[in-house]
């Protein structure tokens, strides 16, 4: 998988359009929200690991209890198939499951795994010691193209076909093991020499030996491990049909194997020489029986002298291996001197990490109490905020509503869905898209200034006709480098209007004492016109029958 994939993985942060089919519950439960979006608690991230992983190359997590790699295995050759679920049988728990691809089975390798849902392929790991190889792999192991089956041709090589009748019927016996001994191939006819024992079937070849053979073959393939070349044993008596036969052994390893492998040919004894004609039967009959009885005693002094080779060759292994068992013994014992130094200054390292988590321990719970006098006063804060009258909204540096409360939402008749998230501008259909407006916020944060009582008239296509008083600042926060805005709107429209309608009734109220107030007279004449004693105020169009109004 990509690393930026398992990257994210590893955040485990989520946008709210992803978490939409989350109940709410469970997004209290198991997430917390932060910065507009919902991230896995840390408590669940604990437990997961997220990490790019080479199954043919890395070494495996141990003690798994469940295995998925679907589709994988039918891009791998057979020999990577293998090692791979050698891999995962060591990997898993004793009864762990390995889930596998629709068209991928483990048939090659039975004796690791067992079928337990043969539909949805998934398969138990069977009882066994699990073994790791660390070899790297070459690319052109793995598999370029998927191979199609070709129709069978007639071949016109008739050499090669004679060269495999040849050797299918005139070379020796034997098998192929690899490095634990185990039979991977037959070649020829190995009955007479080995044989299923009763019980639980095995392809070991020490195991299918017939008897005898099992020690002369274990000292053979030791020492062309040893040696890395072909070692023949001769004249190795042996059981066949009732009577006693010689045969010789030969094994040589395989050149060129991604694992060592090696080849075990069982070559029998040469088939006794005719009696010459000139002798009598008699002479021949003592003759044979001398020669016999020579070839016997013969025979028995090289396989003595061969015998005292190998009790040879074993007696210097041993005194090495006990050579170096001794140097380990020592070096175990300067071992053992460094880990009691060792325990001395752990014990004092933990006396230190004891009295160490002690001031921890006062520590969290001083945070913890901190913890929970800060998610007092943040409760107290949202609640305060919740309860309050005026619409308020917060806004990060590209003026996205973080948050807002609930006056917001019931004054402008919006919701939190529509509304967090979004840019203040496109909010309802962008009835928040007002130049004077873009003008204020985008000086609040790079000129560090402040908006106080800023009046704004605005018509909203809901709830008409507006009149706000805006304040803003930016939100001080040590913690993080992130910038916001607090802006609070305050609706003064009832006061506005209420405020025109009195400054009317005031005109009205001086226009009616001007009326009433004695007029001075231009003209020479008496002394001026007594007020007047009443008035009438009749609106535009109203008749009053029975009077006549004078300048």
């Amino acid at each position: 998988m990509s690393e930026p994939a398992i990257a994210r993985a590893r955040t485990g942060i989520y946008a709210k359009n992803e978490v939409e089919g989350v109940s709410p519950k469970r997004l209290q439960e198991f997430f917390t929200k932060t910065n507009g979006s919902y991230q896995v608690n840390k408590s669940i991230r604990d437990t997961c690991v997220f990490a790019v992983h080479n199954f043919l190359k890395d070494p495996p997590f141990g003690k798994l209890d469940f295995i998925s790699c679907r589709n994988v295995l039918i891009y791998l050759e057979p020999y990577l198939q293998k090692k791979v679920f050698a891999t995962f049988h060591y990997a898993l728990n004793p009864g762990g499951f390995l889930l596998l691809g629709k068209s991928e089975s483990v048939s090659h390798v039975q004796g690791l795994f067992a079928v337990a849902d043969k539909t949805d392929k998934l398969f138990t790991r069977k009882d066994g010691p699990g073994r790791f190889t660390s070899e790297s792999t070459q690319r052109s192991e793995l598999l370029t193209n998927r191979a199609t089956p070709t129709t069978e041709t007639l071949s016109t090589d008739f050499q090669k076909i004679a060269d495999e009748l040849i050797l299918s019927h005139y070379t020796p016996a034997g098998v192929l093991v690899n490095e634990a001994m185990d039979i991977v191939h037959f070649r020829g006819i190995t009955a007479p020499y080995l044989e299923q024992v009763s019980g639980k079937p095995t392809h070991n070849l020490l195991q299918m030996a017939k008897h005898g053979l099992a020690f002369e073959l274990r000292n053979l393939l030791h020492k062309v491990k040893k040696e890395q070349a072909t070692v023949i044993k001769e004249d190795i008596p042996l059981q066949v049909n009732g009577s006693l036969q010689t045969i010789s052994i030969e094994a040589l390893p395989l050149p060129g194997t991604v694992e060592p492998h090696y080849l075990v040919l069982f070559h029998p004894a040469p088939l006794p020489t005719t009696t010459p004609s000139g002798i009598a039967p008699q002479e021949s009959k003592t003759g044979t029986k001398k020669d016999d009885k020579d070839l016997r005693i013969h025979q028995l002094d090289r396989e003595l002298a061969q015998t005292r080779e190998d009790m040879r060759s074993i007696t210097q292994d041993q005194e090495a291996v006990n050579e170096e068992l001794q140097s380990a013994n020592e070096e175990l014992l300067s071992g053992s001197e460094e880990l009691q130094s060792l325990n001395e200054e752990l014990e004092t390292g933990k006396e230190e990490l004891q009295s160490t988590n002690e001031e921890l321990t006062v520590v969290n719970q001083e945070i913890n109490g901190l913890n929970e006098q800060v998610t007092a006063a943040r409760n107290y804060a949202e609640a305060i905020i919740d309860t309050m009258r005026g619409p308020l909204l917060v806004l990060d540096t590209s003026l996205r509503i973080r948050t807002a409360n609930a006056a917001f939402y019931k004054t402008f008749r919006v919701n939190e869905l529509e509304t967090e998230g979004i840019l203040l501008y496109e909010l309802g259909n962008a009835q928040w898209d007002i130049a004077k407006l873009r003008r204020m916020l985008g000086k609040v944060l790079p000129e560090k200034s402040a908006i106080t009582d800023f009046e704004m008239t605005h018509t909203f296509p809901e709830i008409g006709e507006r009149v706000m008083l805006l304040n803003a600042r930016e939100i001080p926060n040590e913690t993080s480098a992130e910038k916001l805005i607090l802006l609070a709107i305050e609706d003064i429209t009832a006061a506005t209007k209420a405020h025109q309608v009195e400054r009317q009734a005031q005109e009205r109220v001086q226009f009616i004492a001007d009326s009433l107030s004695p007029m001075p007279c231009r003209r020479k004449c008496g002394p001026p016109m007594p007020a007047a004693r009443s008035l009438i105020l009749i609106k535009p169009g109203l008749t009053t029958p029975g009077f006549r109004l004078r300048p």
